[in-house]
């Protein structure tokens, strides 16, 4: 996949590289972030083997993993994370190792979308979603799909707000979708999918 640079009236996207280090750990170090992660922060490490991650899936083409920035100053906001045909994120991510989950389904995992706590709640995250869409739409991907906690309003307010659809009656089929796949388990989240 080509390299990402999007330029929004107000936003830059592009790929985090290992450069952006220190604006990843402040990321996962945000309270209004960490809250819903289950961790009071990451340490050093952990960022570091995150964006070892980022650009080992990257390099497969099965992950789109962007910074955002304001465009009248270059200032990090925020950072987006989209899994890409994921059969194997979602296969772990869910706890479902024997279902038959098609490698060629054609879905993307938003695995993250964060903002920084101070600029959460101005629009920023929606232009940075119809912004990728449109690259999703074009590589051949027909439908999202995430994982919100379900104390999360603000983000579940956000994913209604999309058209997203919210399940969160165990277990969650999906085959009537054209998705092969049963989820067991939700612990602590609610599970949503739309079309693009």
């Amino acid at each position: 996949m080509n390299p990402i640079y999007i330029e929004t009236n107000e936003l830059i996207i592009q790929d985090i590289k290992g450069e952006d280090f220190l604006e990843l750990r402040n990321i996962y170090n945000d309270k209004s972030i960490c809250s819903f992660l289950g961790k009071k922060e990451f340490s050093d490490d952990e960022v570091r083997y995150k964006l070892k991650e980022i650009e080992y899936y990257r390099n497969l083409n099965l992950q789109i993993a962007c910074r955002i920035s304001l465009k009248k100053n270059n200032q990090f906001i925020g950072f987006v994370r989209i899994d890409l045909y994921p059969t194997i994120a979602m296969q772990a991510a869910f706890n479902i190792s024997n279902s038959p989950v098609s490698e060629i389904a054609p879905g993307a995992d938003y695995q993250c979308a964060y903002l920084l706590e101070e600029f959460q709640g101005k629009g920023y995250m929606g232009i940075v979603l119809n912004e990728l869409e449109k690259l999703l739409l074009k590589i051949g991907i027909r439908y999202i799909f995430g994982a919100v906690h379900k104390l999360n309003r603000n983000c579940i307010s956000f994913i209604n707000k999309r058209g997203c659809q919210i399940l969160d009656k165990e277990p969650i089929n999906l085959y009537p979708l054209n998705i092969p796949v049963i989820i067991n388990k939700l612990n602590d989240d609610y599970f949503f999918i739309r079309n693009i």
